[in-house]
C-alpha cells in the first residue's frame, strides 16, 4: 500500500539576506556577530507587530524565545492578512533554531497562528468558514513546518508538534486528511534505523507516530477520520508498530490501541486489533506486558463506546432499527470483552514478574468497574419499555442531579454524573473522545451566572460541604435509578464473579513480603 504524500518541507530561504539583530547578514541565528549594547535591550515603544518581527530575528536566544511565545497573541491582534504577510516569513529560521526550547514553543504557537490564518480569529469551531488564502498557506507551508518539527531530535518539540497537528486535523477538509495529515504519522512509522549513528532518532519517531496515530483515530466523532480511513491507513501502521523490534515502540503501540479501537470498524476490532493486544500481553519484555494491564480499562470502555458510534453513522429507517442494531453490536462487544480481555487480565494477575502482577492489581478494581454500562448517550435511541434514552451514566446530563458545587469543574471531560463515583471513567473517556481536542480551540467567554430566583442565589451561598453533600446525594440516587433501568449484563456479572472478584478479594490479604506493597494492595482493594 502506498502511503499518501506528505507536504514538502520548505527550504530555509527566508533566513538569507534578512537583517537579524546581532547576527551577520550571511549567517543564520546560530552564528552570532559581536553584540552591541543596543542589541541587548528591547524597544518597548515599538508597535507589537514590528517588535515581534524584529526580535524573533534576534541573535540573542532569550529575546527570540520571549517573542516566539508572543506569535499567537500578535497574530490574533493584527489579523489574518498581516499574519500571512509578516509573521509567516519569520518561521523558516525559527523551525531550525539551535535552541530546542524555542522550537518547542514555536510548535505550540503554530496552532493558534494557523487558526488565525484560516479564520482571522482563534475563537472558532470546526464549522467556521475558512478563507482560501489561509487554507492554502496552512496546507503548503505551515503543515510542512510542523512536519519538520515532529521529526526533531528533542522529545518535547515532537510532542508539541504532534499536539498541534492533531488539533489542526479538525480544520482540514476531510478529503485532504489522508494526504496532508495521515501521511505524517505513516511516514514516521516507516522510519528505520540507518547505518549511520542517529542516536535512536528513528525509534523515537516511531514512538511519536504511535501516539499521533491514536490521536487521529479519535477524530471519528467529528467525521474527520472515518472508520474506513482508520482501516486503510491507521490500523496497518499501528499493527506494524505492535511488532516492532524495539520494546519502547511496542509499548507506545499498546497505549495507542484503545483510541484506535474506538474509531475502527467492529470487524477490524475482532480480527486485527484485539489479537494484536492479546499477543502483546505475552510479550517478551515485561514493560510491554505491564502496559497491557494498564490499558485494559481503556480497552474495555472503548469497546463499549463503539456500538453507539457505529449505529449513529448508519442511516436506519426507524428508531426500532437503530435500537436493534445497537443491541446487537453491544452484545457482540460484550462477548468480545468477556472472551478476550478477561483472560488477559487473569493471565497478568498470575504473572511471574512482580511488576506486571502488581501493575495489574492496581487496575483490577477499575477494570471490574468498567463492566458497568457507562457508555455515553446515543441520541434518538430510547428504551422500549421506559422510554428513556439508552445513555450510560457518563451521558446523563448534570441537570438530572443538580448543579455541581464547582461550576468550573462540571462533569469534566467525561460528560455526566458518573465521573466522581467511577474515577477511572472520566479520564479514560477524555482520552478516547476527540472532544478534548476540540475544546482546545473553543475559547468561550467566562460564564456569567444569571440567578433566576432568590432561592437559587441563596443556594450558592451555602457552605461548600453542604453543596457537595447535596450534589453527591443526588448523584448516588441517579446512579441507583440508572442501575435499575439498565442493569449490567448477566453474562458480564457471571464472568466478573468467576474470574475477577476472587482476585480482587485476594488483594486485601496479599503477602508480597514487602509491608509497603501489601498496604498498597489493600488500598487498591
Amino acid at each position: 500500500m502506498m502511503a499518501p504524500q506528505a507536504p514538502s518541507t520548505p527550504t530555509n530561504n527566508a533566513a538569507n539576506g534578512v537583517p537579524i539583530e546581532g547576527v551577520s547578514g550571511e549567517a543564520n541565528a546560530a552564528v552570532a556577530a559581536p553584540l552591541r549594547f543596543e542589541d541587548l535591550t528591547i524597544d518597548d515603544d515599538l508597535p507589537l507587530l514590528e517588535r515581534v518581527v524584529r526580535y524573533c530575528r534576534s541573535g540573542i536566544a532569550l529575546q527570540r524565545l520571549v517573542h516566539v511565545k508572543m506569535l499567537a497573541e500578535t497574530a490574533d491582534a493584527v489579523g489574518a492578512n498581516a499574519t500571512i504577510q509578516s509573521l509567516t516569513s519569520l518561521l523558516p529560521p525559527l523551525v531550525n533554531d539551535p535552541e530546542s526550547i524555542i522550537r518547542q514553543h514555536l510548535a505550540s504557537q503554530l496552532l493558534p497562528l494557523s487558526l488565525t490564518c484560516l479564520y482571522n480569529s482563534q475563537k472558532v469551531t470546526t464549522r467556521s468558514p475558512h478563507n482560501e488564502r489561509g487554507y492554502k498557506l496552512l496546507t503548503t507551508t505551515l503543515l510542512a513546518h510542523l512536519h519538520t518539527l515532529i521529526t526533531d531530535h528533542d522529545v518535547d518539540v515532537r510532542r508539541a508538534a504532534s499536539d498541534s497537528i492533531s488539533v489542526l486535523a479538525l480544520h482540514i477538509s476531510p478529503e485532504d486528511v489522508p494526504s496532508l495529515i495521515l501521511s505524517i504519522p505513516i511516514r514516521l512509522a516507516a522510519k528505520k534505523e540507518n547505518t549511520t549513528d542517529d542516536n535512536g532518532l528513528a525509534e523515537e519517531l516511531r514512538i511519536t507516530s504511535a501516539n499521533l496515530l491514536g490521536e487521529l483515530a479519535a477524530l471519528h466523532d467529528v467525521k474527520q477520520v472515518l472508520p474506513k480511513l482508520v482501516s486503510k491507513y491507521i490500523t496497518p501502521s499501528l499493527l506494524s508498530l505492535c511488532q516492532d523490534p524495539n520494546f519502547r515502540v511496542r509499548r507506545s503501540a499498546v497505549q495507542a490501541l484503545p483510541r484506535v479501537l474506538g474509531g475502527s470498524h467492529p470487524q477490524d476490532v475482532e480480527q486485527k486489533l484485539l489479537p494484536a493486544f492479546c499477543q502483546l500481553a505475552s510479550d517478551d519484555m515485561y514493560r510491554v506486558r505491564k502496559s497491557v494491564g494498564e490499558c485494559l480499562v481503556d480497552m474495555s470502555r472503548s469497546l463499549m463506546l463503539l456500538p453507539a458510534r457505529m449505529v449513529s453513522a448508519l442511516s436506519a429507517s426507524s428508531k426500532e432499527d437503530e435500537e436493534r442494531e445497537l443491541e446487537i453490536l453491544k452484545e457482540k462487544m460484550m462477548e468480545l470483552r468477556r472472551n478476550t480481555l478477561v483472560p488477559v487480565a487473569t493471565q497478568l494477575l498470575n504473572e511471574t514478574n512482580k511488576f506486571v502482577r502488581h501493575g495489574m492489581m492496581q487496575f483490577l478494581g477499575p477494570f471490574i468497574a468498567s463492566f458497568y454500562p457507562l457508555e455515553r448517550s446515543f441520541k434518538n435511541v430510547q428504551d422500549a419499555k421506559s422510554g428513556e434514552s439508552l445513555s450510560g451514566i457518563l451521558g446523563m446530563p448534570q441537570e438530572e442531579s443538580g448543579s455541581s458545587p464547582t461550576s468550573s469543574g462540571g462533569g469534566g471531560g467525561g460528560g455526566g454524573l458518573g465521573a466522581q463515583f467511577f474515577p477511572h471513567a472520566n479520564g479514560m473517556v477524555s482520552r478516547l473522545n476527540s472532544a478534548t481536542a476540540v475544546a482546545l480551540t473553543d475559547d468561550s467567554p467566562p460564564d456569567t451566572m444569571d440567578y433566576t430566583s432568590a432561592m437559587e442565589k441563596l443556594h450558592t451561598l451555602l457552605p461548600i460541604f453542604v453543596q457537595t453533600y447535596q450534589y453527591n446525594t443526588a448523584n448516588i440516587a441517579a446512579i441507583l435509578r440508572h442501575r435499575a433501568l439498565h442493569p449490567p449484563s448477566a453474562k458480564d456479572i457471571k464472568a466478573v464473579e468467576q474470574h475477577l472478584i476472587p482476585q480482587f478479594v485476594h488483594l486485601a490479604n496479599v503477602n508480597s513480603g514487602d509491608d509497603n506493597i501489601n498496604a498498597e494492595m489493600c488500598v487498591y482493594c
